[in-house]
């Protein structure tokens, strides 16, 4: 073969080592002239002399690289992989671990390998981590659940992805695991919890009238909105536009103010004085104003309302109590004034 042994010189030592000790060889070397692999057996039919048997196996060489590419690959993406990655036998014995393992439970592999969960996590965490490990061998299907492990600093939250493995004849030998730390988010939702409870309570003992809107309709009235509109529940206003339970004549006015709340996130502090419209269609005169707001993870705005109806009653008694005193004053014949006593001056 053409520039065989000046690309292998390795090669005659070992043709010279077989003809001398008649111990045949075998070795797979590479002829870069043809980019070919080969396999050469050698060996020694008498002392001092050699057989050579060259067989070409570059498409053979070319799968085996590539399953060696390919599993380093999937080597360096489990060690570097921003997630948990674990695999245990039947057993619940580790038998591999990433990086992130490690950072997170701070247990090195070297004391991880061939332990199991109960030693490893003894107690409530360890059972749990066991407990799902069985389910995915038992049902021979993958899971998807939340797991909690209780480190020396705080407690984690975990989404972990379990599957089973199998060995050659098809049959459960354990499983693999991909767990992604949501410590955080669960952080957020609690928080978020607390505020909204508090919200809530705040909100709910309310004396005035309180609704959140989103997207224009009524997500959320306190037991004095209720009240106001005429309802008992949240049976036919939850979910209902806004706008309908608003006047006719003051539903342009309302819209803009919308606008500016849930479009351009503006607070509305000006009061503004408006009809709604009850349950049973009776008007009612309310002044609101609003801020916008994140409510359930939408969009909205958390609009107060006061019922003035009093109020506008006492104002148009007493207006039209002027206007029945101007009446008469201005058509009688007696001459009528009213005198300041304190300036000493008619008014």
């Amino acid at each position: 073969i053409p520039g065989f042994c000046d690309s292998n010189p390795e090669i005659i030592d070992l043709y010279g080592r077989v003809a001398l000790n008649g111990r045949p060889e075998h070795v797979e070397s590479y002829l870069p002239l043809l980019d070919d692999w080969y396999s050469v057996s050698v060996y020694c039919p008498k002392r001092e002399y050699f057989i050579a048997v060259f067989d070409v196996i570059t498409e053979r060489k070319k799968i085996e690289l590539d399953l060696i590419k390919n599993r380093r690959f999937l080597a360096d993406l489990i060690e570097n992989s921003g997630t948990l990655i674990f695999v245990k036998d039947f057993d619940g014995r580790y038998e591999l671990i990433n990086k992130k393992w490690e950072a997170i439970t701070g247990l090195k592999r070297s004391k991880v390998i061939g332990k199991t969960d109960d030693e490893l996590f003894p107690g409530s965490d360890g059972e749990s981590f066991r407990k799902n490990d069985l389910i995915v061998m038992q049902t021979c299907t993958m899971i998807e659940t939340e797991e909690i492990l209780n480190t020396e600093d705080k407690k984690r939250f975990f989404i972990s992805i379990k599957f089973p493995t199998f060995d050659e004849d098809g049959k459960v030998n354990g499983i693999c695991g991909v767990s992604t730390e949501i410590t955080e988010r669960k952080l957020a939702e609690e928080a978020l919890r607390r505020s909204e409870e508090r919200f809530r309570s705040i909100v709910e003992g309310a004396p005035d009238a309180i609704f959140i809107q989103a997207e224009g309709k009524f997500i959320f009235l306190n037991p004095a909105a209720y009240e106001l509109f005429g309802y008992d529940s949240e049976d036919g206003i939850i979910d209902t536009n806004v706008i309908d339970h608003i006047h006719p004549d003051y539903r342009l006015i309302a819209a803009e103010r919308m606008k500016i709340l849930n479009t351009e996130r503006k607070s509305v502090v000006d009061l503004k004085e408006q009809i709604f419209l009850k349950k049973d269609g009776s008007e009612l005169w309310v002044e609101t104003k609003g801020e916008p707001i994140t409510y359930k993870e939408k969009n909205g705005a958390l609009v107060f309302v006061r019922d003035i109806s009093q109020r506008k009653k006492v104002e148009e008694d007493l207006r039209a109590s002027e206007e029945k005193y101007r009446t008469i004053t201005e058509n009688i014949n007696d001459v009528v004034w009213i005198l300041d006593i304190a300036e000493e001056r008619f008014t």
